[in-house]
């Protein structure tokens, strides 16, 4: 298949000739994609490497911590109580009667 440039592409628009211009649209268009594509896979996998190719240094690849954090606590305020204590008895609270309009 041959390398159609921008000079093609007028003539066949000037010359009416549409299935030409179509693939040497597209072949134009399918260079700039693949080559945009592959830039942007260069720049993530650099990322993802630790390296950034603007002279920016990254984390590297996150760390995945599995383990349950232990020291820290989790206290309810006293209108979350209220509301847990009153859906326990079947009460219903302020929260329960508002409506959204």
């Amino acid at each position: 298949m041959p390398q159609y440039g921008v000079q093609d592409i007028i003539k066949f628009a000037g010359a009416g000739k549409p299935a030409k211009f179509g693939d040497a649209f597209g072949q134009m268009m399918q260079g700039k994609v693949n080559a945009g594509v592959e830039a942007i896979r260069q720049k993530v996998a650099a990322k993802l490497a630790g390296l950034d190719p603007t002279g920016e240094r990254g984390d590297g690849p996150e760390e995945v911590i599995d383990e349950p954090v232990d020291d820290v606590e989790m206290e309810l305020t006293d209108a979350e109580i209220e509301a847990l204590e009153a859906d326990e008895s079947g009460e219903e609270t302020d929260e329960d009667s508002e409506t959204n309009t």
